[in-house]
């Protein structure tokens, strides 16, 4: 067994409807393929499918991790058509129409924060279960972070964001760290959620496309990933044992 040091952090990524996988580690794309939607506004993990939300027809479609094929799932309850941001939370899953925060996952949608930004273009939850967003209005573009149980919204660092104002989604990595992409320059981006602010890392190459970037995701662990590193430690123990024999 071959056991390496690290996973690699991945992400799905949407480019006008192309779907990609992005190595933040390699600082690479890989083309999936071709949704055959023409704006995907956000992507989610939920119960380990990826959803996107389909802004022309305010509809949630499943995309197919291997083609990029999609199906319909439902309509969305609400106006998507600026929409590039969901995220999901204990099966749930929220969106947004700009400016409000919005439960979709229940009959009928409701809105769970009010007036969260002016022109909400990201949302990722973190392990904890706060919803963060990027408010990306021109001359705004700054991190907000949401209590989606109170409905209480505050910011992170008024216009933090400024200096990058071509983001279009944000999310969260295994690690915890936050990321985004330029959607114009294809620069990786790390945000500070402590201070708001970004720091350029490096550039995405291998895109298929250079259209606007309007969906961003963790990719989910392997789910024998957990027994891998269990069988790896193993191996690293017998082999240490194996090395010492005394005379």
């Amino acid at each position: 067994m071959v056991c390496s040091g690290a996973h690699a952090q991945s992400f799905y990524a949407v480019r006008d409807g192309l779907l990609h996988e992005v190595d933040i580690q390699a600082k690479t794309a890989t083309l999936i393929g071709d949704t055959g939607l023409p704006r995907i506004g956000g992507l989610a993990i939920l119960n380990g499918k990826l959803i996107g939300i389909d802004t022309v027809a305010d509809q949630l479609v499943e995309i197919d991790t291997k083609t990029g094929a999609f199906s319909i799932l439902s309509g969305t309850g609400y106006d998507a058509d600026f929409s590039t941001g969901l995220a999901s939370r204990d099966g749930d899953l929220f969106g947004t129409d700009g400016t409000n925060i919005i439960q979709i996952a229940v009959s009928p949608p409701h809105i769970v924060a009010s007036n969260a930004g002016e022109t909400i273009v990201g949302l990722d939850f973190d392990k904890n279960g706060v919803l963060w967003a990027l408010d990306g209005r021109i001359g705004v573009e700054e991190l907000v972070r949401i209590n989606v149980d109170t409905g209480v919204s505050e910011v992170v660092s008024k216009g933090g964001l400024l200096p990058l104002p071509q983001i279009g989604a944000i999310a969260f990595d295994r690690s915890q760290r936050l990321w985004a992409i330029d959607g114009v320059t294809s620069e990786l981006i790390a945000i500070d959620t402590e201070t708001g602010t970004g720091a350029i890392v490096g550039d995405i190459l291998g895109w298929a496309n250079d259209g606007a970037l309007t969906g961003l995701v963790a990719v989910p662990s392997p789910s024998g990933l957990a027994v891998f590193v269990t069988s790896c430690l193993a191996v690293h123990r017998r082999a240490r044992r194996n090395a010492y024999r005394p005379e």
